[in-house]
């Protein structure tokens, strides 16, 4: 044997030693990161070297992964779903437990229920001063749950909102992570070093920002992922772009996107709010921008039709004995020019503490404002003018109402007031109405109003009982001023008349007009009715998305075993290899043992 050809014997035996170490070495790795989360299994490469075009050995050309790139883009798709029904679940879960189940005795609905009874109550003794307070805290029990459905949108909005830039920082983190391993493995790929543990920290990040955001994505021949966000916009190329998000300062009904208080989630200066379509951030847009404004819609309907169904009652009552002034809940920016449409008659009255007229009380015909307004609807200050018997010497003549002042307070309120304090004011609406509204005089302008609000901030977070029936419980109104003729000293009030209040009791029981809301189709049911609606409607939403959850973790994980099952580690697999390749190592070592004894016997041999 030559010296050239035991050196081309060792040489070749070296070689399957180096290449059954790479081997040994990637199989160890592949059996220690079995069960780490993203590792993909590797593979040491060879192929036959050749020397002059004989065999010389083997080498190591690569280490590869073993992917199957279908699966993972599909596995990334479904992460984008979870993410998004993930984050609704949380949220739905959260309002049902503050908002209870529509049978619940502490529900909306049982609330309702609770003030119609103690009404019921209140009308079989209606001069009971425990059935009068009963009613008011019943009252305020109601308003006050109301309010806290209001208040917990709007928190549950600031939570997504505060959400909302949680999750964009943690994009713009993957996205830099991703640039950064991007980087890397083009370097190291160029240089022809392994860059498949870097890939499986790329894939983990990549599959991150899917749980987040929607994307696609294509890989460069260089080893580089460029990543879209589904609307097409660059998310990372040669470097990452960076989302910018600021949360609101606070939450409320009138705070919106994009044009009041909420801004949009940028990148790179460009609005792509109405871009993401997928992942956590979606359900996140989705919860503060639509789920829950539809939901406070609903309440804001709910605290509608009670004000107004209970209050145009209310207004055309009268309590015993009547307070000293009414003061009006609707404003005018401008009284003096501000016009009215007015028609009809209606009743107002000085009353004592017996429930007598004091002097004549005032039939105001109303189409008598407007043939004194040649014909043009009348304004504010001309109401307040005619009650004060400003046209008392006018033709058609209105003679005022005596011992009592009418006034428009300086928040543009009409106001009026029984001259002498032991005397109170008492209206009946009889046959009068406002055009635009339907109402009648009184609760027009809101002068006996038994719930106040202001729909303009959102009436289901304002929505409160009037604060002097709250403090004084005999100024609600149970009976009505009577439409008799009426001269000073008759009776105007009768102590126990329950006519409204019944009327009142009654409305609880009606079966009332709901407008389309926030989801909810026009209706006709009770007003306990439609808060049980509400709550049911919610309920049935949480448990659609409680449904398509499970739905959902049934199909990621079928499609992550199925990726698991093409890239993962199969450990019995590994530890054959480990088997196979300690052998071949083994019998490599060997060859190179045994060359090294020949050339020591030929070195002797030779001296």
């Amino acid at each position: 044997m030559s010296a050239s050809s035991i050196s081309v014997t060792l040489s070749t035996a070296l070689s399957g030693l180096m290449a059954n170490q790479a081997s040994l070495s990637v199989t160890a790795n592949n059996i220690a990161n079995a069960t780490t989360e993203g590792y993909t299994q590797k593979t040491a490469n060879r192929q036959s070297r050749l020397l002059d075009g004989q065999g010389a050995g083997v080498e190591t050309t690569s280490i590869t992964r073993r992917v199957n790139e279908f699966l993972i883009r599909d596995l990334r798709d479904q992460l984008s779903l979870l993410g998004k029904i993930t984050v609704e679940e949380q949220f739905y879960n959260n309002m049902e437990s503050m908002f209870g189940q529509p049978a619940s005795n502490s529900s909306v609905a049982a609330t309702l229920t609770s003030l119609g009874n103690a009404l019921e109550a209140l009308a079989v003794s209606p001069n009971s001063s425990n059935e009068q307070i009963d009613v008011v805290n019943a009252a305020l029990d109601l308003t006050r749950q109301i309010n806290d459905m209001a208040k917990t949108v709007q928190d549950l909005r600031n939570e997504a909102n505060i959400a909302i830039a949680a999750e964009v920082k943690e994009v713009n983190r993957l996205l830099g992570n991703i640039a950064e391993l991007n980087s890397s493995i083009a370097r190291n790929k160029a240089l022809g070093f392994d860059f498949g543990d870097l890939a499986d920290q790329r894939d983990t990040a990549i599959a991150d920002l899917a749980e987040k955001i929607d994307i696609t994505y294509f890989t460069r021949d260089n080893g580089k992922v460029v990543i879209f966000s589904a609307s097409g916009r660059t998310l990372v190329d040669i470097t990452p772009s960076t989302l910018a998000y600021t949360p609101a300062s606070s939450m409320s009904s009138t705070t919106s996107y994009p044009t009041n208080g909420i801004g949009g989630i940028t990148l790179d200066g460009n609005d792509i709010t109405t871009d993401i379509t997928g992942g956590k951030l979606k359900a996140l847009i989705d919860l503060r921008d639509t789920t829950l404004p539809d939901l406070n819609a609903q309440f804001n309907t709910l605290a509608t039709v009670v004000r107004d169904q209970i209050n145009a009652v209310h207004n055309d009552g009268a309590s015993y004995p009547p307070p000293n002034a009414l003061t009006g809940t609707r404003t005018f920016a401008d009284p003096a020019n501000d016009l009215v449409t007015l028609s009809g008659i209606v009743r107002i009255a000085v009353v004592d503490a017996n429930g007598k007229s004091v002097g004549v009380p005032l039939d105001l015909n109303l189409a008598d404002l407007t043939t004194l307004a040649a014909g043009a609807n009348p304004t504010v200050n001309e109401v307040r003018d005619a009650i004060n018997g400003v046209y008392s010497a006018s033709t058609p003549a209105i003679p005022g109402l005596a011992g009592a002042t009418a006034s428009v307070n300086s928040s543009g309120q009409l106001v009026i007031t029984a001259d002498n304090a032991a005397n109170g004011i008492a209206i009946n609406e009889r046959t009068s109405a406002e055009a635009s509204t339907g109402f009648g005089f009184s609760h027009y302008f809101g002068l006996n109003d038994l719930f106040t609000g202001d729909p303009a901030t959102g009436l289901a977070s304002n929505i409160a009982v009037r604060s002097d029936i709250v403090a004084n419980p005999q100024y609600l109104a149970r009976g009505e001023l009577s439409e008799a003729t009426l001269t000073n000293g008759s009776t105007a009030v009768t102590v126990g008349d329950n006519t409204v209040v019944q009327r009142l009791a009654n409305k609880f029981n009606e079966r009332l007009s709901f407008a389309a809301s926030g989801g909810i189709p026009q209706t006709t049911t009770t007003m306990s009715g439609y808060g049980a609606t509400i709550l049911s409607t919610s309920a049935n939403l949480a448990a659609n998305v409680a449904d398509d959850l499970r739905f959902r973790k049934i199909v990621y994980q079928e499609v992550l075993n199925k990726t698991e099952s093409a890239s993962g580690v199969n450990v019995d697999e590994e530890l054959g290899n480990l088997i196979m390749f300690q052998t071949a190592y083994a019998a490599s070592a060997r060859m190179v043992t045994v060359i090294a004894e020949v050339m020591k016997i030929l070195n002797e041999m030779g001296r």
